[in-house]
């Protein structure tokens, strides 16, 4: 789907403000090159995250969703009235539990330190099919990796913020003073056949979180596999509003030494509670700008 500036500009009408819609000029230079991660600023406002794969576990009710639950995001296709339209979906299993990371990097200068500034909120994935019919696209997106063009599929998975416990029965402490991310809708992402450049990371990365203490260790990163867009969620006319519109999350699968958390996890989000195993870290979700190319 092609998105107009004209639309673009529609959006400033809407519920979730001006310039949900960014515009860029297609890309079409032949030659793949390297694009350092000083190239590309990050947006302010949203943590890293470090997420492994969960499963619930068994003997506990699982996560379960309210019916009529209504989602909007940045590809939400806009009605005649220039109002996103909402889609919907169907809500199967858990699939990731994230944490807030402490990401360190080796640039030029020294290494450079990127601490969670809410590291008490969390996000827990479910898979997801939806009715999303204007999912495919060629975005260009930004973060301290670089840039790059990538190809867009059908979301498969919706994160919600999240409050985290490690003790049986939980015990959820509230944060004082923390900023609760958004919700988002993620899609599966391949780089574009002619994207000019891909992301690359500058030096040794190094990332710990929460279940070891915040001790970095090294990960090797991979592809790109998931770009998740903030999200509007409304369930029984209830409506929790995009508060960081330019903040979306590109997540890279990885390799790390780090040994899987052993214990239950458990979470608890608008959805309810859930408990859960996890197994080893396999992905690291990066700030990032987002641009509609096509």
């Amino acid at each position: 789907m092609h998105v107009s500036r004209d639309s673009s500009r529609r959006w400033s009408r809407t519920l979730l403000a001006a310039a949900l819609l960014g515009i860029a000029v297609p890309i079409t230079a032949a030659a793949i090159t390297q694009n350092p991660a000083s190239a590309a600023p990050a947006p302010a406002g949203l943590d890293h995250f470090l997420c492994y794969h969960a499963t619930a576990l068994p003997g506990v009710p699982p996560l379960k969703a309210p019916p009529g639950v209504k989602l909007v995001d940045q590809f939400s296709p806009l009605n005649s009235k220039g109002v996103p339209t909402p889609f919907t979906a169907r809500f199967g299993v858990v699939t990731s539990h994230c944490n807030p990371a402490l990401k360190v990097v080796d640039l030029p200068a020294g290494p450079a330190q990127y601490p969670p500034l809410s590291p008490d909120w969390h996000l827990l994935c479910l898979h997801i099919t939806t009715n999303q019919t204007t999912a495919v696209h060629i975005v260009q997106v930004s973060n301290q990796f670089g840039t790059a063009n990538l190809d867009t599929k059908a979301p498969n998975q919706f994160c919600l913020p999240s409050l985290k416990s490690l003790t049986t029965p939980p015990v959820f402490k509230p944060p004082a003073g923390e900023k609760r991310p958004d919700h988002f809708t993620c899609y599966p992402v391949t780089y574009d056949p002619n994207t000019p450049s891909r992301f690359v990371p500058p030096g040794p990365v190094l990332a710990g979180d929460q279940f070891n203490g915040f001790q970095p260790v090294p990960v090797q990163v991979l592809i790109p596999a998931r770009l998740c867009l903030p999200t509007q969620k409304t369930i029984n006319g209830v409506v929790t509003p995009i508060t960081n519109l330019a903040a979306h999350l590109l997540c890279f699968n990885i390799k790390s030494p780090e040994p899987p958390y052993t214990g239950t996890v458990w979470d608890e989000n608008q959805f309810g509670m859930a408990a859960m195993t996890v197994g080893p870290v396999n992905q690291l979700c990066l700030p990032s700008f987002k641009k509609i190319i096509k």
